[in-house]
């Protein structure tokens, strides 16, 4: 054959596909040499170890006008991305028809995993931008954590750090991040009497992360004192401290609390003694009164809140 043919078969009076054959001179003989215009294609790939590419039917030389099917066959890490040469786009497999030499590369891109965690399982999701399982090298990827009902997100590790939400990384390799979150409970004070005074949180806010000791101070308003907690919380301190373990409900009762005011007239005349003493009671408390008369005088009567004649009463 010349240089780009090749031998296909003989006709006339030497047939098959032999070459060299032979043929047996017992009479004037004629033999045909049929040759076919031949065409190389050549299949490359980018990177080297992106791939392969199979040729079907399989060889690199084709007859003129055979239609050959090209594939791109990715290896591990890799997908085809587009064909350059003498055939575009990113149809795979593709076929190309042989009327001349011809030369194609197949190019691949090299792809990674993003694994993405919460700790702990329930706290919540992380949602990928743009959404894959697989990301071309160098792809910038945005992830954005969103806490379930009851906590926060609190920091990123692994292939990611801080607390910056959302945050990005770059695939230059196969990443694993990790949004983790912290648990959060609900603190509600309340007071009884809602008139009754008031209570501070320390730290304020209500809403505190798991195991968060909270500082609580009730303070009586005028004419009240503080008596008791209930709820999540007991005993008869004003100031005492929670642990943030649950949502929790506290509630601090006040007592109203009234003066008695008790006076002699005239002065020197007597004094009055108060059973329990103090001057400030509880709401409700029973006290009782002692009009002590002076020598020279006698007691005579009682003014103001009650007109009792009696030296001893009960208010």
């Amino acid at each position: 054959p010349s240089s780009g043919y090749r031998f296909d078969r003989w006709s006339g009076d030497a047939i098959g596909k032999d070459n060299p054959t032979d043929i047996t001179m017992n009479r004037n003989k004629g033999v045909l040499a049929h040759f076919v215009k031949s065409y190389t294609l050549t299949a490359n790939v980018e990177p080297l170890s992106g791939g392969s590419v199979n040729l079907n039917p399989p060889g690199g030389n084709y007859d003129e006008g055979k239609t050959v099917e090209i594939t791109a066959e990715p290896a591990n890490g890799y997908r085809f991305d587009h064909w350059s040469g003498d055939v575009g786009g990113n149809t795979n497999p593709v076929s190309i028809r042989r009327n001349e030499n011809k030369s194609v590369a197949a190019h691949f891109v090299r792809k990674y995993t993003l694994t993405v965690n919460t700790n702990p399982l329930s706290g919540g999701n992380v949602i990928l931008s743009p959404p894959r399982d697989e990301y071309d090298v160098n792809t910038e990827v945005e992830l954005t954590a969103m806490p379930a009902v009851g906590y926060r997100f609190d920091h990123w590790s692994e292939d990611a750090s801080g607390n910056g939400n959302p945050t990005s990384v770059t695939m230059d390799g196969n990443k694993t991040v990790t949004a983790h979150f912290v648990r959060r409970y609900t603190l509600t004070a309340e007071v009884d009497p809602d008139n009754g005074g008031n209570v501070a949180l320390d730290p304020f806010g209500g809403t505190y992360d798991e195991g968060k000791v909270v500082k609580l101070t009730a303070s009586a308003k005028d004419g009240y004192r503080f008596d008791r907690w209930s709820g999540d919380a007991t005993g008869n301190n004003n100031l005492i401290e929670i642990t943030m373990n649950s949502d929790k409900t506290v509630i601090a009762h006040f007592i109203r609390q009234y003066s008695l005011i008790a006076n002699s007239n005239p002065t020197d005349g007597g004094n009055i003694s108060l059973e329990p003493e103090g001057g400030i009671y509880d709401e409700n408390t029973i006290v009782n009164l002692t009009a002590n008369v002076n020598e020279n005088y006698r007691f005579d009567h009682w003014s103001g809140d009650t007109t009792a004649e009696t030296t001893s009463i009960n208010v």
